[in-house]
C-alpha cells in the first residue's frame, strides 16, 4: 500500500459460494525489512463453508480495483490480481473458521 494509506482507504467484501457476503476484519501491516506496508484480513465464517470457495475483492476510494500480490514463497511465480480466491481451511477454536 501507498505510504500513509490506512485500512479505510479500501472496501474489502469477502463472497463464498454459499450466496452470502461476510464481513472482513482488516488490520494494517507495518513494513518489515524489504517488504511494502499491506493488510491482514480475517474472517468469521461458519462451519458450513469448510470446503467451499471464497473470492476477496477490493476498491480503493476513487472506484479503482486494488491489486493484490498473494504471498510469495521461494521460487514462486505470484502474479497481482484484482481479486483473490480461496477455499476456507482452517477452524479457530470456537466452533468457526
Amino acid at each position: 500500500m501507498r505510504p500513509g494509506a490506512t485500512t479505510a482507504d479500501l472496501a474489502i467484501s469477502l463472497w463464498c459460494d454459499d450466496g452470502k457476503t461476510y464481513p472482513l476484519h482488516t488490520a494494517l501491516d507495518s513494513a518489515r525489512s524489504n517488504l511494502p506496508t499491506g493488510v491482514s484480513y480475517s474472517a468469521d465464517l461458519p462451519l458450513t463453508l469448510v470446503g467451499h470457495g471464497c473470492t476477496l475483492a477490493a476498491l480503493d476510494r476513487t472506484g479503482q480495483p486494488v491489486w493484490f500480490r498473494p504471498a510469495r514463497y521461494s521460487n514462486s511465480k505470484a502474479k497481482t490480481t484484482t481479486i483473490l480466491y480461496g477455499d476456507v481451511v482452517y477452524r479457530n477454536g470456537n466452533g468457526g473458521l
